[in-house]
């Protein structure tokens, strides 16, 4: 587990709505990858100066010939034979090349069961630090604790990327969440059963804003929790919101062989990415699951 430290988001209004991206299991190189509606999104954040984002593992597919998973039908015409002996990089590199766009918008990459599975088998441990020192974001390990603080400042021409340090002088606002992130475990398939695992994480870690992907469902949660400000003389509520992403694999198509998710009887995905909204000086945090995602199965 990772305790990776304060990110900074600068903004200028005070009406300001901020959005936070929670990217996982694009499974890049499966043939039910919707890269087209990836590609839109990131081309949104690209031009959103009020986008960021943050990403929660399984980027590419990460199945070699010898993985019992492996089905050389769902693999992208693109991949070569020759290249199934170095598909951890290729794989990589092509990921790094997609989010190039938006690397400066970054808060940071975790990685999921498939980099972990692959780099174990293959002796390719430093494989997601690569993909982490090539895009300059932190490695946030499987699972992390981090804060992203909100700074208002006094600049009209505010160029926007994620800051390391807050800039000096003129901040004249500023608030903070605590976010813990998890690719996710287990194989919940019903609704209740992979809110109960979400659950588990925020019963388990202190933070305002839990975060998991895996399961390729979406759904949010909402604990309201009681305490008191600093002198103990007020009380003050701040619900923690828990958030389960989605995902950019399509487990039903037409045309393409039964894929491993098909086969184990998954349910259909939520295809697309959950946004966390935060108005910093209302001091308020919300999840829209519903505005990304356009259905279980995509043409």
């Amino acid at each position: 587990m990772e305790a990776a430290g304060s990110r900074y988001i600068l903004y200028n209004a005070r009406n300001a709505v901020l959005k936070i991206w929670i990217i996982a299991d694009i499974h890049y190189a499966n043939k039910g990858c919707h890269l087209a509606l990836l590609k839109k999104h990131i081309k949104e954040i690209q031009n959103d100066p009020c986008s960021y984002w943050i990403g929660l593992g399984d980027y590419a597919d990460y199945i070699s010939y010898d993985d019992k998973r492996f089905d050389p039908s769902e693999i992208l015409s693109d991949i070569a034979i020759a290249d199934l002996g170095n598909l951890g990089q290729i794989l990589t590199t092509r990921v790094d090349d997609l989010f190039a766009p938006i690397q400066d918008k970054c808060l940071g990459l975790a990685y999921g069961n498939h980099e972990w599975r692959y780099m174990r088998d293959k002796d390719q441990q430093g494989l997601h630090q690569w993909l982490c020192t090539q895009m300059g974001v932190p490695n946030l390990g499987y699972s992390f604790l981090m804060n992203v603080i909100f700074v208002r400042v006094a600049q009209k021409n505010l160029k926007q990327k994620v800051l390391d340090k807050p800039t000096k002088g003129d901040a004249s606002s500023r608030w903070g969440l605590r976010l813990y992130g998890h690719h996710g475990a287990g194989g919940a398939s019903t609704y209740t059963g992979k809110a109960n695992r979400l659950a588990k994480f925020m019963n388990s870690f202190e933070a305002d804003v839990y975060m998991c992907a895996h399961v390729h469902g979406e759904q949010s949660i909402s604990i309201p929790r009681i305490g008191a400000d600093e002198g103990c003389t007020t009380l003050k509520e701040r619900a923690a919101l828990g958030v389960i992403t989605g995902s950019y694999l399509k487990t039903y198509q037409l045309g393409v062989g039964a894929g491993y998710g098909e086969r184990a009887g998954y349910g259909p995905s939520f295809l697309g990415a959950a946004v966390l909204h935060v108005e910093p000086d209302k001091q308020k945090a919300w999840t829209a699951l519903e505005v990304n995602f356009s259905g279980g199965v995509c043409p």
